[in-house]
Formats: structure tokens, C-alpha cells, sequence
């Protein structure tokens, strides 16, 4: 009887740290940029769509080429150093599973890369 509750702990545990992956899109919001003097702009990543595995060793998005770490089911967190360039993304799903919230800073890459953004966007379904 033992052996087949911890069996079934075991079991139970392990589907439920399982990642969660959630495809997400139309993301828009604002940006500043120091090309732009670090004034904040519209701005959106149009047409895309992005894929966020949220696991706590083994998070991604997939497109990114940013680190990952998975702080639940629905957030992460992606960063980036090569000095002198550092980069800090957060990705989070919003708690009815319907909406995302994205942001961003970079420094160090170039004036065009170099600033912070701040996008909301829809969860179009699970991975």
C-alpha cells in the first residue's frame, strides 16, 4: 500500500512540473529608444508570434537567444551579457490565461537597440 501511494505521489508530482508552453501574439505598446532621445513612442512586434515554455530549469521563448528562467507556469524571466552589451526581458501570462505582458531593456548593443519596451499582447492557445 505504501509503495503504491508514493508511486502515485511520484506519478503526480511529475505532471505537474511539467512546463507550461503558451503561444502568444499580437504584442504592441511602447518603446524608447536612445536613437529617440529616450522618448516613449507606439510601437508592436507585428505579425509575430512567439512561444513561451515556462519550466523552472528549462524555460525559453522560442526565437530568443536569451537565457531563461522559469519563476511559474505563466512567468520568465531572459537575460543576456556579453560586455558590454546586457539585455533583460520578462515574459507573463496574465492569471485568466488570455492576455501577456512583455518587457524589455538593452544596453550597449547600438542606438537603435539601446532602450526599453513595454508591450501587452493576447495568448492565442497553448503550445
Amino acid at each position: 500500500m505504501l509503495k503504491s501511494s508514493l508511486g502515485f505521489a511520484l506519478v503526480l508530482f511529475s505532471v505537474s512540473s511539467h512546463a507550461d508552453c503558451w503561444v502568444v501574439g499580437n504584442l504592441h505598446g511602447m518603446a524608447a529608444s536612445k536613437s529617440n532621445s529616450y522618448r516613449f513612442s507606439e510601437d508592436a512586434f507585428s505579425g509575430q508570434t512567439f512561444q513561451i515554455h515556462a519550466e523552472k530549469d528549462h524555460s525559453s521563448v522560442v526565437g530568443s537567444d536569451l537565457n531563461f528562467i522559469g519563476l511559474n507556469r505563466k512567468s520568465v524571466i531572459g537575460t543576456y551579457f556579453e560586455d558590454p552589451r546586457r539585455s533583460v526581458e520578462t515574459w507573463n501570462v496574465s492569471d485568466d490565461g488570455k492576455k501577456v505582458f512583455y518587457t524589455m531593456t538593452r544596453t550597449g548593443f547600438s542606438d537603435d537597440l539601446d532602450g526599453t519596451k513595454s508591450f501587452v499582447g493576447d495568448v492565442l492557445g497553448k503550445c
